[in-house]
């Protein structure tokens, strides 16, 4: 290979060689600057910024939900960290690597590439490379720059020319084709330095549809203009690319003012005096990664590189049309202009989901460029615009970003619960819990000859929520003052706060108590009530919860295990959970009398931290079982006070369920006599 011969004559024509190194790193320059061009450059660096902050606020929230399950794992947090910085680097050092194997990919064959014939004529530059001659017109010019090494020349259609100063025989040779050459090229094109093109190049080259379109698109963020064309895309109304200003600062704007917006309508309802809700930012954010991964995969499948920022643009504008009128509505409704159940907020949220569906359909198609005109990936793109953007609103819909202000009482309660979340694995409660179920099971009383004895267990399966600790305490109370079940009564219950008080309850920890309470009773003359709540499941098992324990779930098959082995004989049974009516079936018989809260189908109503009682335990406990002592009468009553409070609050009824054992009926009323002897 030739390393540096020319010739030049009257025509001006240059012979030279140009080396696959020399070929590289023009490419390579030429690419910089037509990035910057176009403005990719910055968009790359912005939404490589947008990313890592969204990544981290999306990191953070289910940092915290991890600690909620495993506890405050510093080991595993910085783990986690030096792997999303490990992908992070890895991720740059393959890009480089790809960049350096498309470079090498590019040149080899390319016309840039081995011996190069350039003539300067009057209208045209002719340049011959890799055998293909062509004629360029000085007006296609864009840059030409020269630096220590060479001379660059970069064309109207992105494609360059290298010209390495050893082309040259001497500087007089140089110096006089350069100068020729500069009347030639159109005035503003020559760059003193590759730095003085990368300044001009945003200015100096017209920005393709895909940076900015449209005829007012001047600024980079270009807010008014996308909210114009985000609000016609909001009401589905035909809108093009072309009216969208599309850029990374564009992008950014519109997601910041859609912070902003949620910000101020929730200052709206709360008031100034509220406190930001950092904990809803991952949630608030997923928004930014999933449109933009979407705005991947729809140019990925249609090979438009437009759309890959436009459509994500388009989807945050309208966006943000759609939260401005949905904000501006609630606020309406909430003024009580007209009455408004939770029943209509429900149905609100649906309208408000199926809306935002329409908006991405109604967007991916008209975003979409269907080649040759066929349209068959746009139902496609539809779907999968569908899966990113709607379902996870669905299924993880957005909470307030500023919530009412903290009462510091309210705060310190809650500093201390955060301290009981740990009861269980401090030592005391560990050791207290050591031998608790023994020692409450030792205070039992035996029977009484000649008296039917009510023996009543109570359990709170889910520690939680403390609506399941206030009712077992108060039915427990109830049971020993009303029922003269003193001394008779035991209580298995999971809560921070009472692990130095009650035994946990457990499959296991009932199981025993019940084969202890059937060894203590007349099996012929006495009576138990048990009393189990908790959380329930459509395939009817009941949460046990109590952490870091893991405990099995309480179902109708181990309950009724557990009653056989105790031998009980007559029973009465309250199950109050969610699709308790499961129940029903499995454990029922002659000698038992069953009421479940629910159906086997639906839910119960009025768990909760700030709840005293569930609807169940409230209506048949707290009320009708103060004012008689007989079992069916007391549930007819709690089934009428259950449904007319569910028909206020508009929920479904649950369907509150009873069976009466055929035998049983006659036990409970001599109970009922007995009692009804006694002193209230």
């Amino acid at each position: 290979m030739q390393d540096s011969p020319i010739e030049a004559n009257a025509d001006q024509r240059i012979d030279y060689i140009v080396t696959l190194d020399e070929a590289v790193a023009a490419m390579q320059e030429t690419t910089q600057i037509m990035l910057r061009s176009v403005r990719w450059g910055t968009a790359i660096y912005l939404l490589a910024v947008a990313s890592v902050v969204c990544g981290i606020a999306i990191g953070m929230g289910y940092m915290e939900l991890l600690n909620c399950y495993i506890g405050r794992n510093w080991r595993l947090q910085w783990l986690i960290v030096v792997a999303f910085l490990a992908v992070c680097l890895l991720t740059i050092w393959g890009q480089r690597l790809r960049d350096a194997r498309m470079y090498a990919t590019c040149v080899d064959g390319s016309t840039a590439l081995g011996p190069q014939v350039l003539t300067l004529g009057d209208d045209v530059l002719t340049h011959t490379g890799g055998g293909i001659t062509a004629r360029m017109p000085w007006a296609t010019f864009k840059h030409v720059m020269q630096d220590e090494v060479k001379l660059l020349i970069i064309l109207n259609n992105y494609s360059f020319i290298t010209i390495p100063w050893r082309a040259f025989s001497d500087a007089v040779q140089r110096d006089a084709w350069l100068a020729a050459l500069r009347e030639r090229v159109p005035r503003g094109v020559w760059a003193a330095s590759p730095a003085q093109a990368l300044v001009r190049a945003t200015d100096a080259l017209p920005a393709p549809a895909a940076t900015a379109v449209g005829a007012d698109s001047g600024a980079a963020f270009g807010v008014t203009q996308n909210l114009r064309a985000g609000a016609r895309l909001a009401f589905l109304r035909r809108v093009r690319p072309a009216e969208f200003v599309v850029s990374a600062e564009a992008f950014i704007a519109l997601v910041v003012l859609s912070l902003l917006l949620a910000l101020a309508f929730g200052m709206v309802h709360v008031g100034l005096h509220g406190r930001l809700n950092i904990f809803e930012l991952p949630r608030a954010l997923l928004f930014v990664p999933l449109v933009l991964l979407f705005g991947v995969a729809v140019a990925r499948a249609t090979a438009d590189r437009t759309v890959l920022l436009a459509l994500p643009v388009a989807l945050a504008a309208a966006s943000l049309v759609a939260a401005l009128v949905y904000g501006l509505f609630t606020l309406v409704l909430a003024q009580k202009i007209i009455a408004v159940t939770a029943k209509h907020w429900l149905w609100l949220f649906y309208v408000q989901i199926a809306w935002w569906a329409a908006i991405v359909v109604f967007a991916s198609w008209r975003f979409s460029p269907a080649p040759d005109g066929h349209n068959g990936r746009k139902p496609g793109i539809a779907m999968l615009g569908l899966a990113l953007l709607v379902t996870p609103a669905i299924w993880m819909p957005r909470g307030q970003l500023w919530m009412p202000a903290e009462d510091p009482e309210a705060k310190n309660a809650r500093g201390k619960a955060n301290e009981k979340r740990f009861a269980l694995a401090d030592e005391k409660g560990f050791y207290a819990q050591h031998d608790a179920l023994r020692r409450a099971l030792a205070a039992l009383l035996p029977e009484r000859p000649g008296v039917i004895d009510v023996y009543t267990l109570t359990a709170g399966l889910y520690a939680s929520e403390d609506v399941f600790m206030k009712e077992v305490k108060l039915i427990d109370t109830l049971m020993r003052q009303r029922f003269d079940a003193e001394g008779r009564s035991l209580v298995l219950l999971n809560n921070a706060s009472t692990v130095h008080d009650y035994p946990l309850a457990s499959v296991t920890s009932m199981s025993a108590a019940l084969k202890h309470i059937g060894g203590l009773m007349n099996r012929d003359e006495d009576v138990l009530v048990l009393y189990v709540s908790s959380h329930g499941s459509e395939k009817h098992d009941l949460s046990v919860d109590f952490w870091p324990l893991r405990l099995q779930p309480v179902n109708p098959a181990s309950l009724k295990q557990a009653l056989d082995a105790s031998r009980i004989k007559w029973k009465v049974i309250v199950v109050s959970a969610c699709y308790s009516g499961g129940f029903v079936e499995p454990l029922k018989d002659d000698n038992t009398l069953i009421i479940t809260a629910s159906s086997a189908t639906k839910t119960s109503f009025g768990c909760g931290n700030e709840s005293d009682s569930t609807y169940l335990a409230k209506a048949l406990f707290d009320e009708a079982l103060r004012k008689t002592y007989s079992f069916e009468t007391a549930f007819e009553q709690a089934r009428k006070t259950i449904l007319e409070r569910e028909q206020a609050e508009e929920h479904t009824p649950s369907d509150p369920q009873i069976f009466v054992g055929a035998a049983i009926r006659d036990k409970l009323l001599q109970v009922e006599q007995r009692l009804s002897g006694l002193k209230p």
